[in-house]
């Protein structure tokens, strides 16, 4: 317990005039500054799948699998760029928009991340929270559905934002809530509707026609 009061890095040294051995103890406790480092030993041990996506820049695989790690690990971008073509024929009020991601079982007992966070990518290359993070969590959503393997987000306003053009339409980030101090990591399924019909992401939109 690096907080506790007995947690301490001490250093013992003799001085040129003093026979005695000195001790001097650098405290440990809630106003030392922290960091964090890790080394995913450049994904030397991954998938080959992995290596050529995330390390070889083969973007168009994640239309199959992508892939989400904590801890400086991988994130992953989602562009929806037939949004404002869809609804080219007229204004809609958007009712709801859910992005799902459904999780892909890759044998393993490693349990997901508990949430996953999402957000947009500006054009310096920042994050922006999407409006909808405003609401309450258990409406925005990114918590993991165990019963279904699922990971969702209510994207609502984002999306009528989008449409109005008050929001630019700029892509998403999507990544391990918590990642500095959580270790999991998952596999989701793309949008790829020949490879996951059944399982592919989704952004499901209800709405209603504005005249």
């Amino acid at each position: 317990d690096m907080l506790d009061s007995k947690t301490a890095m001490t250093i013992f040294y003799k001085s040129a005039d003093l026979e005695d051995t000195l001790a001097f103890a650098f405290l440990s406790n809630s106003n030392c500054a922290r960091f964090t480092a890790f080394d995913h030993n450049e994904y030397m041990d991954a998938s080959a799948a992995f290596k050529a996506q995330v390390l070889d820049g083969d973007t168009a695989a994640g239309n199959e699998l992508f892939y989400l790690q904590a801890m400086g690990g991988v994130k992953a971008q989602i562009s929806l760029p037939d949004i404002e073509d869809f609804f080219a024929d007229g204004p809609v009020a958007i009712n709801e928009a859910k992005l799902i991601f459904n999780v892909y079982d890759d044998g393993t007992e490693l349990l997901g991340p508990p949430q996953l966070g999402l957000a947009m990518i500006d054009e310096e290359g920042d994050y922006v929270p999407l409006v909808d993070a405003n609401e309450v969590s258990t409406y925005y959503g990114g918590y993991l559905n165990d019963a279904k393997d699922q990971y969702y987000f209510r994207i609502s306003r984002h999306v009528q934002n989008v449409l109005t053009g008050k929001t630019p339409n700029y892509p998403l980030a999507l990544l391990v809530q918590g990642a500095s101090f959580r270790a999991n990591r998952l596999i989701l399924y793309g949008s790829d509707v020949m490879m996951n019909a059944e399982n592919k992401m989704t952004l499901e939109v209800t709405y209603t026609k504005v005249n």
